[in-house]
């Protein structure tokens, strides 16, 4: 790749190019999504910017800022689901930009498109920054909170300084006071270290500014949630959405102390092979390279934090990633590497993911007419291969890691632009609206998908007994009942006729619609 002044620009745009394919195209079903876009919905139509609700209940799981980006984006495109996940596209572009331009300001621009490739290469990345949910907001100004941090620490200039404290209070509403922890942290640990800890340099980063320019940005809000909710968004969020996710499994998202190192491992394919080469090269170099022992500290402090956590998810660890990159680029860039072993095991793995996805999608009755999607993601053993191939004719590593980078890239094209949304389409929302006459009441009993209150756009009631489900058909006898099967039972005394029966994709739960039988 020729370099220049328009490196920066392209690699924004490749990524950018990349994190909204078939953002457009594919329907808001997943969870956290329809929940997470249905309450900024919500928000835009009262032109509410303070209390988040989800189907008019107050939602208090996050603080409100990709609610605003969403917001603004719903202003300038409409509400729909190229709008909920334009900024989320454009925080991964801006996570890989910063961290390639800084990689090479200290490491050397191919340490740094090293980093860039790898970033844009993990299929997990990808995922989470096509989605409209606040870790892409996290994951950006948490990294550019560290970046800052360190380039001020470097330099001294008060701009990097001022950078930083608005980026972190940025963070902070985000996704609450778990930024402010892995700032203060790793600063402190990074300075620790250096054995730099001492009140002369800590005085240079102006804490009482910090204080006053986060709380500044940050404060207000949170004020006026917990004043307009009287206090309850306060209680719940700092208290059942903090603390408790740390020390109690919640929503059944538990799992071994080492399951996020396990995430980290999956996240990393195809270069996963050289993870443990890096940090003990990292280990090597921490007295006598800046960028490596603060990459080093920032990756493993988040990774070893959500490690002791009792809630796991595969997004938690995600601020760690563009540091682990660095780790993973430089160590590439700068040793004598044994590639044979390394590309033969990237050709088995990449073999056995289109095998392993085949299997389990046969195994899931409502995937079953897809299941043969999963032979795209041959491409990922093909960029293996032509990596050794390129190995054998000793061709430069540059073109092995591109070949290998290849195949990743491609099967993620092909997932967001082929895969996922004929797996979609199989989603018992989907599945309704081609049936259903959205212009009609619809009410919900014991428990309803969450993506419904996006596709419907309006309230959804909740009919709590029988009785109340009888007067609802008898006020709307053309009207909807969503429901699922765990509680069909309480309704068996009604004439009611089910027109749809779907099991909820990734999930244990199996979706019914109702109309009242005439």
């Amino acid at each position: 790749m020729k370099t220049g002044k328009y490196l920066p620009i392209f690699l924004f745009f490749a990524a950018f190019f990349l994190y909204t394919a078939g953002i457009r195209y594919n329907p808001i079903y997943i969870l956290d999504e329809s929940k997470n876009v249905e309450c900024a919905r919500e928000m835009f139509t009262r032109n509410d910017l303070v209390v988040p609700t989800f189907n008019d209940r107050l939602r208090t799981d996050k603080p409100p800022l990709h609610y605003y980006f969403m917001m603004a984006s719903f202003k300038v495109f409409g509400v729909n689901e190229f709008a909920a996940r334009f900024f989320s596209a454009i925080m991964g572009a801006l996570t890989l930009l910063i961290t390639f331009l800084f990689t090479r300001k200290y490491a050397g621009e191919k340490t740094a498109l090293l980093t860039w490739l790898i970033l844009i290469t993990s299929l997990n990345f990808s995922i989470e920054f096509h989605l409209a949910v606040p870790d892409p907001y996290l994951i950006f100004f948490m990294t550019l909170t560290h970046w800052a941090f360190f380039e001020f620490y470097q330099s001294r200039r008060w701009s990097w300084l001022v950078t930083m404290y608005v980026s972190l209070a940025l963070a902070i509403l985000a996704k609450g006071p778990v930024a402010l922890g892995f700032a203060g942290l790793n600063g402190l640990l990074f300075l620790i270290l250096k054995r730099d800890f001492r009140w002369q340099t800590i005085k240079q980063f102006r804490l009482l500014l910090g204080v006053v320019v986060t709380g500044i940005i940050a404060i207000p809000w949170y004020v006026k949630v917990g004043l307009a909710t009287n206090g309850e968004w306060t209680r719940q969020f700092f208290f059942k959405h903090n603390l408790d996710r740390f020390s109690s499994e919640m929503e059944g998202h538990g799992g071994f102390f080492l399951l996020t190192a396990v995430f980290v491992l999956l996240a990393f394919l195809p270069y996963t092979v050289f993870l443990f080469q890096s940090y003990r090269e990292a280990f090597r170099q921490r007295k006598n390279n800046d960028l490596i022992l603060f990459a080093m500290i920032v990756s493993l402090v988040i990774i070893v934090f959500f490690s002791i956590s009792s809630t796991q998810l595969p997004n938690y660890p995600m601020p760690a990633y563009p540091f682990v990159a660095v780790l993973i680029g430089y160590y590439l860039s700068n040793s004598k590497l044994k590639m044979k072993g390394p590309l033969w095991i990237n050709l088995g793995v990449g073999l056995l993911i289109p095998i392993g996805a085949f299997i389990a999608m046969k195994l899931d009755k409502s995937l079953v007419p897809v299941a043969n999607l999963a032979w795209l993601f041959l491409v990922i053993p093909a960029g293996a291969a032509w990596a050794l191939y390129d190995f054998y004719r000793n061709r430069s590593q540059q073109r092995i890691f591109t070949a290998l980078s290849a195949g990743w890239i491609m099967a993620g094209l092909l997932f967001f632009l082929v895969a996922f949304p004929a797996v979609n389409r199989q989603n018992p929302v989907q599945k309704a609206l081609t049936v259903m006459d959205t212009s009609r009441p619809v009410a919900f009993y014991g428990r309803f998908n969450p993506a419904f209150a996006f596709a419907l756009k309006k309230h959804i009631p909740e009919m709590q007994t029988p009785e109340e489900v009888h007067a609802f058909f008898q006020k709307h006898p053309n009207g909807y009942l969503i429901s699922i099967t765990k509680v069909q039972d309480d309704l068996k005394s009604l004439p009611l006729k089910e027109i749809v029966h779907q099991k909820d994709l990734f999930e244990n739960k199996t979706t019914q619609v109702y109309q009242w039988e005439k």
